[in-house]
């Protein structure tokens, strides 16, 4: 109680200025407050349909067809990208970059002033770094990652695959760029890339086989490898990489490819060390599944076998569809043979554990939520398949077939003006023989009268 008299737990209350309408403003969006709390910002949109940003109670110049993710760095500069005549770019302090990108989004900072945003450019992928883009994209990436030195990297996909190209994926078409330079190792799949402390050194959980997991640092592959394995970091003080891995159905810590947490647990994950020396090392760790676990644990593997072998429920399952924008995706719905969710033990309740009675029980409830998952991830994956679809044929319109539509409307334009100012000469020309000759006809039938008065 006398720690409570030293302090002010009455929270206060500081106004930085009033949020209403600027003039020519329609609405305003995206809220953000600068990290020394003077000053706040928020996306504008103007009444005639341009965007711009709100600086406290002032508009920036810069006036674009769209304008998104508005953000302050670390060091205070008020950031966001605009899009205007299709292309898109940074704005810094109301200043937008000179290099543009078909998109741009996600964009990152560090505390040393470094302002990255991954980017898209011609179907290619890369970032770019303080308005500079990397010298290479790729054809696709991910896992985005800014170090606090000011190094980028991201998972990258170094080749195309055609469909059902299993030996070109079996190849590995996956790596790590690091400010743009593609390690020269490829894998079947690469996640979460970390840096160093003094951002020399990457590292990334990569399969090197369908079945088999490890970690690369800088391209080099710890030398074992594992049914599975987690995102690495690296320790503060000695630069160790350290990561979970799964061996022998449990998970553990390993450290350089050497285990020093034995795999003991049913899932580890998000390791962490101690930020000064490293000395602690901590993880996310499941000690078992849960009832099941138990249930197997308690009971022998031929009772439990045994009591599961003959179901007591049947399950009728129904596949309908349903049109949702043009997509036909599946409606699941199934029946069970007894008129109740609950009648589903198939074994007497003497030779079972109650674990067991829990874990079926908990397995019945959550049935219908696991086909209703399976419902909706089949429906986002054919609608994500069909929006991908979509998303090609309007960049094809947008960058293909309108351009030259463009220009063949432009040529048509240019010929058919260049032909009725021939036609126009021509009809000039054609009347300007015709006087002449009118005018010669006249002087010939005017000396013939003469003459003739004359004679």
């Amino acid at each position: 109680m006398e720690d409570q008299k030293r302090y002010d737990w009455e929270p206060s209350v500081r106004k930085l200025g009033e949020t209403e309408m600027l003039p020519e403003t329609a609405w305003q969006e995206e809220w953000q407050i600068s990290p020394d709390c003077e000053s706040f910002a928020a996306v504008s949109a103007l009444e005639d349909g341009t965007f711009t940003v709100r600086l406290n109670d002032a508009l920036w110049e810069t006036r674009t067809d769209k304008m998104y993710n508005c953000q302050f760095a670390p060091d205070g500069r008020l950031t966001a990208l605009s899009q205007s005549d299709g292309e898109w770019a940074i704005v810094v302090d109301d200043a937008e970059s000179e290099e543009h990108a078909d998109y741009l989004w996600g964009t990152r900072f560090n505390k040393a002033g470094t302002i990255a945003v991954p980017m898209q450019t011609d179907m290619e992928y890369g970032m770019l770094v303080d308005g500079a883009p990397w010298e290479r994209l790729y054809t696709a990436a991910t896992d985005f990652v800014l170090s606090e030195t000011g190094k980028t990297a991201a998972v990258v996909q170094t080749a195309g695959l055609g469909q059902a190209d299993l030996e070109g994926f079996s190849k590995g078409i996956y790596t790590i760029a690091v400010d743009g330079e593609a390690w020269e190792e490829c894998y079947l799949n690469a996640w979460s890339p970390c840096f160093d402390r003094e951002g020399h050194r990457v590292a990334s959980t990569v399969r090197v086989t369908p079945y088999e997991y490890t970690i690369s640092i800088n391209g080099q592959r710890w030398s074992e490898t594992y049914p599975c394995a987690w995102e690495p970091i690296f320790e503060p003080k000695s630069g160790d990489v350290i990561a979970p891995i799964r061996k022998e159905g449990k998970w553990g810590l390993a450290r350089n490819g050497s285990l020093f947490w034995k795999p003991m647990f049913a899932q580890c994950w998000a390791p962490q060390a101690a930020a000064t020396d490293g000395e602690y090392i901590w993880a996310v760790a499941a000690p078992s599944y849960g009832a099941f676990t138990v249930a197997s644990a308690l009971m022998s593997s031929q009772a439990l076998e045994q009591a599961l072998l003959d179901p007591k429920q049947s399950v009728k399952l129904t596949q309908t569809t349903k049109n949702i924008m043009s997509v036909n995706v599946p409606v699941y719905d199934f029946q069970t043979q007894t008129r109740s969710d609950a009648d589903i033990y198939p074994y007497g309740f003497a030779a079972t554990s109650g674990e067991l009675d829990t874990a079926v029980d908990a397995l019945g409830k959550v049935f219908r939520k696991m086909l209703k998952l399976a419902e909706v991830e089949k429906s986002a994956q054919l609608m994500a398949e069909e929006i991908e679809k979509t998303r090609r044929r309007v960049n094809a319109l947008e960058y293909v077939k309108i351009p030259q539509m463009q220009e063949s409307i432009k040529y048509i334009t240019m010929k058919l003006d260049e032909n009725e100012r021939a036609n126009t000469i021509r009809l000039m020309k054609v009347k300007d023989m015709l006087l002449k000759e009118s005018i010669q006809e006249r002087r010939e039938k005017n000396a013939r009268e003469i003459q003739a008065f004359g004679g």
